[in-house]
């Protein structure tokens, strides 16, 4: 067998074996591929883990909706979000954060504040999040504009959300 992994493995990363390593680089592989029936029934969990659902409220159809972004168990390292946004009415998002571990959803406020004022559904908002660390997300938005509409302004903002 160990002959015929040199020639099947050449330049390839392979993990031999019955052992926990082994089969942790297995399904860290397969979750990565996307097979949903893996995640559905396991949930891994470490300590480079984050361990609370990411979403924001958003209006849809003029009813208030949880619009999920990042789902518990990923990577602190490997997050990076970044999703655009018609803001409307209220020039703020409201960022909920879900435990895994019981306790309150938590809510985050992040203000758009100097957000020039446009037509109804001119303007656009670009929301990225990443992490810092494990216990802390940094949020990032800037005023993309609305094509020759409305033209960028240029704003941007930063949040920081910590204590997770």
């Amino acid at each position: 067998m160990k002959e015929s992994l040199k020639y099947a493995a050449y330049h390839r990363r392979v993990f031999l074996g019955n052992n926990l390593y082994s089969k942790g680089a297995a399904y860290s592989a397969m979750l990565r591929r996307d097979h949903r029936d893996v995640q559905d029934k396991y949930f891994f969990l470490g300590e480079n883990c984050i361990v609370y659902n990411l979403g924001l409220m958003v209006l849809r159809s003029g009813r208030n909706i949880y619009y999920p972004l990042l789902d518990a168990g990923a990577n602190w390292y490997e997050v990076e979000v970044s999703r655009e946004f018609i803001v409307e009415g209220a020039k703020e998002a409201h960022i909920i954060l879900t435990p895994l571990t019981g306790g309150a959803i938590r809510e985050e406020v992040m203000s758009f504040d100097g957000l020039p004022d446009r037509e109804e559904r001119t303007t656009r908002v670009r929301l990225t999040f990443t992490m810092k660390d494990v216990h802390t997300m940094l949020v990032h938005a800037e005023d993309v504009g609305f094509g020759e509409i409305a033209p960028s302004s240029g704003r941007t903002w930063d949040h920081v959300i910590e204590n997770l």
